[in-house]
């Protein structure tokens, strides 16, 4: 056995075969996706490094605030970001209302912006190949925290991009056929960088072969479905309104907020089927006081006396009233990092100490 052993660690690198009580087991490191009930739902403070995740639903659901807000957080946390922006729809204006520091995110596009360094002439559209080759080349650098690709309908392979329009209809599974040949790729290297996690926004279609139950699924093929750790679909679920003069005599009401709903599919590292709700606020992001304070309430770290609200020291009367307390950057840091620490002291079933106990 030493034999094999050492001729493998030869022929392939040290280290490539050792007895699990020889492995040396790197502690895991996660990235805060910055909304507590997310990470609630996928049953750790954030997701693995050195994973892939995807996020896909209905249209206007979040998506790509919530990809946005989740850069956001890894930004404060020390980390980079790098945004692979295939439809090119990013909007910085936009972002940096979401908290994005313009200085540690980098935008990679396939805009007009694009010239040949010799000739100045403008470049064609980057090819679904060249995407999965800038994202592999993102992780090897090892530079960067959080890698997002949005989307991965927008991935065009080269020979739809080469191929004429009445030919196209010949040339459906392509999208499909280039993401099973490429996410293996993506995975053997990401795989060697623990402190990087990739994250795919997809969209949905129908499948109209399906006779009986949901008919959705993720645009792209069902290649990512089996290399992913973390596949969240989204749906909105209200619309949130209210009245604003249009003109000193006349109100009408329009949209402020959406509430979203997301559903942890797959989940490698806890149990699946976890909801997470959360009112997104258009313009400003994700409710970060409604969001912590619903995880605190459920922790029991905001304690209810009746009608009245209470943390520490400081209480008040209905939820709105403790809300505004909230507001306070130092308040709100305090909650949520007691809430951080309740969500590390679950297990992969998501019970605490006392929960647990109680099961038994």
């Amino acid at each position: 056995m030493a034999n094999v052993v050492d001729v493998i660690n030869k022929r392939y690198g040290q280290g490539t075969i050792a007895s699990g009580e020889d492995r040396n087991e790197r502690p895991p490191i996660l990235l805060d996706s910055g909304v507590l009930s997310l990470n609630l739902a996928i049953g750790t403070n954030g997701f693995l490094g050195g994973r892939m995740g995807l996020v896909w639903g209905e249209k206007q659901s979040g998506k790509t605030l919530l990809s946005t807000c989740f850069a956001t957080r890894v930004q404060k946390d020390g980390g980079k970001v790098a945004f692979l922006d295939v439809e090119g729809t990013f909007d910085m204006k936009f972002a940096k209302n979401l908290g994005i520091d313009p200085a540690k995110l980098f935008i990679i596009s396939s805009k007009d912006e694009r010239v040949d360094e010799k000739t100045g002439e403008m470049l064609d559209p980057l090819f679904g190949e060249e995407w999965i080759d800038i994202l592999i080349e993102l992780i090897k650098s090892r530079e960067y925290n959080l890698i997002i690709l949005d989307s991965i309908p927008a991935l065009v392979p080269r020979v739809k991009m080469e191929a004429d329009t009445v030919d196209q209809g010949k040339l459906k599974a392509a999208s499909a056929q280039l993401m099973a040949e490429m996410l293996p790729k993506v995975n053997s290297y990401l795989n060697m960088n623990p402190a990087c996690f990739v994250l795919f926004i997809s969209q949905q279609r129908s499948n109209p072969m399906v006779t009986y139950g949901s008919n959705r699924k993720a645009a792209g093929g069902d290649t990512a479905g089996f290399f992913i750790s973390y596949e969240l679909y989204a749906r909105k679920t209200e619309s949130i309104r209210r009245k604003v003069a249009l003109t000193p005599t006349k109100m009408v009401e329009e949209e402020v907020a959406i509430k979203v709903a997301y559903r942890v599919m797959k989940n490698k590292v806890a149990r699946v089927n976890e909801p997470a709700e959360f009112i997104v606020n258009l313009g400003t992001g994700v409710d970060i006081i409604d969001d912590t304070f619903g995880v605190a309430k459920q922790f029991g770290i905001i304690k209810t006396t009746g009608s009245w609200f209470s943390f520490g020291d400081k209480k008040a009367p209905g939820e709105p009233k403790f809300k505004e307390l909230m507001v306070d950057p130092v308040m709100l840091e305090e909650i949520r990092a007691k809430c951080v620490q309740a969500l590390i002291g679950r297990d992969n079933n998501g019970l605490t100490e006392e929960t647990r106990d109680e099961e038994v």
